[in-house]
């Protein structure tokens, strides 16, 4: 087991987000999404001579979101709610 470098532990991330509001114009509709292609998880562990190294566990994962919002009182409160 090799030990690990810095950039052994830097990761893409992407997100989009859109925002498209009804034609009232009342409720806009704001889907978005992120996309990493890893994510890092470093622990401490030996190596077969019995030195301690940093080792890592990678997993991606992606996130998709869509929310729908409202302004009240003259535009000074926005209530956001989405899955």
């Amino acid at each position: 087991m090799k030990a690990a470098q810095l950039t052994d532990f830097i990761a893409n991330e992407f997100n989009a987000s859109l925002s498209y509001s009804i034609p009232n114009g009342t409720f806009p509709l704001i889907p978005s999404g992120k996309w990493n292609d890893r994510v890092v998880f470093p622990y401490l562990t030996t190596d077969d001579a019995g030195n301690e190294v940093v080792d890592k566990i990678e997993e991606g994962y992606t996130l998709a979101d869509c929310s729908i919002s409202k302004s009240l009182f003259k535009n000074k409160v926005s209530l956001t709610g989405g899955v």
